[in-house]
């Protein structure tokens, strides 16, 4: 590990943060933190990740534009290929006492900006960011003067670590899958029939084949707000399961697609339960505007982690009715 005493950029930025005066107009012309964003760009990939760790200090500085500034050096160097974990929880922190304190818009801009930086990139510092209590709260309430909130607390709202069960009673097939980055049912059913349709040789549900583009799009892997797609299956909850342990005839317990999977209420083994049926509201469809597009980094997914046997998938129905 490189020491700080190595990097005297950083000691300059720290300086630079501490002394008395505005920031400039034009803040990123300032010297300090050109010479610094110089040596991160000059730098292989550990010198980046110890000259990210000495500037940490640097993000505790009481003037608020000043620590964004350097947020925002810190975010430069994760889209460099920096690891968001280096930083990312100081960076989440300080936009967190900046709309505390009811800080300059501009300097909360920054800082919300660094922030989706490293959020996008880590379901682990979402989490960690969720638990500062009330801050997607205090985001909301600032959105009106400063937009860039609206993406802070959208990446919050998004649900991760979500397992899920899938369950297909007709074709005694079921399926665990690992979910992230979920912004809403529609999404999910996007994400679910790109992982489960396929040959049922193979062990897949048939159906008719995914569009790559809009899977692309869910997946935050191309951006396209104008696509949609549209129902493969009827989605459930649970509770649409008779006593036959078959989906039972209408809409009783079906899954909304405007809502989140946070509404999936019944619990099986650990995880979620969602059945499929055929489709029974004719073309339902939805646009990608439903999807997770809010930053060019941020991935969502649904992951099969486990296949079920049909006798597995019987036990499973017989334990949920």
């Amino acid at each position: 590990m490189f020491q700080l005493a190595t990097f005297p950029q950083v000691d300059a930025v720290i300086a630079w943060t501490r002394t008395a005066g505005a920031v400039a107009a034009r803040p990123f012309e300032e010297p300090a933190l050109q010479r610094l964003m110089a040596r991160v760009r000059g730098a292989d990939a550990a010198e980046r990740a110890a000259i990210l760790a000495a500037l940490l200090p640097a993000l505790d500085a009481a003037d608020a534009m000043k620590a964004a500034c350097v947020a925002v050096c810190c975010g430069t160097a994760v889209e460099w290929g920096v690891d968001p974990a280096i930083a990312g929880g100081a960076v989440v922190r300080r936009l967190d006492v900046a709309v505390r304190d009811d800080s300059d818009a501009s300097a909360i801009k920054l800082l919300a900006v660094a922030a989706m930086a490293h959020l996008a990139r880590s379901v682990g510092l979402r989490r960690a960011a969720r638990r500062l209590d009330g801050l997607a709260d205090r985001l909301a309430a600032i959105e009106d003067r400063v937009h860039e909130a609206w993406y802070v607390r959208t990446a919050l709202s998004l649900l991760d670590d979500l397992e899920l069960l899938v369950l297909a009673p007709a074709a005694r097939r079921g399926y665990r899958l690992r979910v992230e980055a979920v912004k809403s049912n529609f999404h999910l059913f996007t994400l679910v029939q790109g992982a489960l349709i396929g040959d049922p040789d193979d062990g897949w549900l048939a159906a008719e084949p995914c569009d790559a583009d809009v899977l692309a799009i869910a997946r935050g892997e191309a951006r396209d707000t104008g696509r949609a797609d549209h129902a493969r299956f009827h989605f459930y909850q649970a509770s649409a399961l008779t006593a036959d342990g078959v989906i039972g005839a209408g809409l009783a317990g079906s899954i909304w697609g405007e809502g989140t999977p946070r509404e999936l209420a019944t619990r099986h083994d650990g995880a979620a339960v969602m059945l499929v049926g055929p489709t029974v509201l004719g073309t339902r469809g939805w646009s990608s505007g439903f999807f997770a597009a809010i930053h060019g980094a941020l991935r969502s997914r649904a992951e099969v982690i486990a296949t079920l046997t049909p006798a597995e998938v019987d036990a499973a129905l017989a334990a949920l009715r």
